[in-house]
């Protein structure tokens, strides 16, 4: 009997978690994720498998390994749902603030709290890969970057964060272009 009264209370608690959600959707998640995952975790593998279903045309490698990356808090070779439910919560239901940090680090690859011209082209470039076919034509990465980095009064090469704030703030065409998860 006692496990049964706390095993509702520990999957309250999980809820708890994510109040951007009700408490019944993280349950269905949980349930349909455990269905798949058994041992409760993700791997990149079936990570690309899971984007390869969305988006069968693409090339989805590499912008699969760069959202993985991101999403493993714990830097361990899989993810949990928790990992999962945290990213699917800022992209989803963050604020303005959190969203834009998250799509900042989903560019800085090296995770240096800048974002070079390469990092910017090389993340678009990941993207467009992902989408061909099925979503946006094929803009030339070099000439967005080049357009959204002389847009800029730092000429240093590198978008800080308060850049890639200004960016956001100005909504151009060029930055809903880099823009994912983002509105």
């Amino acid at each position: 009997m006692g496990n049964q009264s706390s095993q509702p209370l520990s999957k309250d608690l999980e809820c708890s978690k994510f109040i951007h959600f009700l408490p019944i959707e993280i349950r269905e998640w949980s349930f349909a994720f455990k269905t798949i995952y058994p041992d409760g975790r993700m791997s990149l593998k079936d990570f690309i498998d899971f984007f390869s279903s969305l988006f069968p045309f693409g090339k989805v490698e590499p912008f699969c390994t760069r959202m993985f990356q991101n999403i493993n808090i714990s830097q361990a070779k899989e993810v949990e749902l928790s990992e999962l439910l945290i990213a699917f919560t800022i992209l989803l239901k963050g604020s303005t603030f959190e969203r834009l940090r998250w799509l900042f680090r989903f560019y800085d690859d090296d995770k240096d709290g800048f974002v070079s011209r390469d990092e910017l082209e090389k993340g678009f470039d990941i993207i467009n890969l992902m989408v061909s076919n099925s979503m946006m034509s094929e803009i030339p990465s070099k000439f967005l970057v080049d357009e959204i980095f002389s847009s800029l009064q730092n000429q240093s090469g590198f978008l800080t964060f308060n850049d890639f704030e200004i960016l956001a703030q100005e909504n151009s065409d060029n930055f809903k272009k880099i823009s994912f998860f983002y509105d």
